[in-house]
C-alpha cells in the first residue's frame, strides 16, 4: 500500500516468513526541493517498530 502527499509518499508492506521476526516494514520516499530523494525505512520487529536504512540518492549531470 502506498500513501501519497506533497513531498513523496509513504509505502507500507506486509512480510512473511522473516527469520529475524519482522512483520511490517515501513518506507518514507521524499522528493527533495535540491532534485534529490531521500528515502528511509522502519521495520516492525517482534512488536517493536526499530529504525531501518536510509539514503539520499542525487541526480546525475
Amino acid at each position: 500500500m502506498a500513501q501519497f502527499d506533497v513531498d513523496g509518499f509513504v509505502a507500507t508492506e506486509q512480510v512473511t516468513g522473516s527469520d529475524e521476526g519482522i512483520t511490517e516494514v515501513r518506507a518514507r520516499v521524499t522528493l527533495n526541493q535540491d532534485g534529490s530523494m531521500s528515502q528511509s525505512s522502519r521495520y516492525l520487529k517482534q512488536g517493536k517498530w526499530v529504525d531501518g536504512h536510509s539514503v539520499t540518492y542525487y541526480p546525475v549531470e
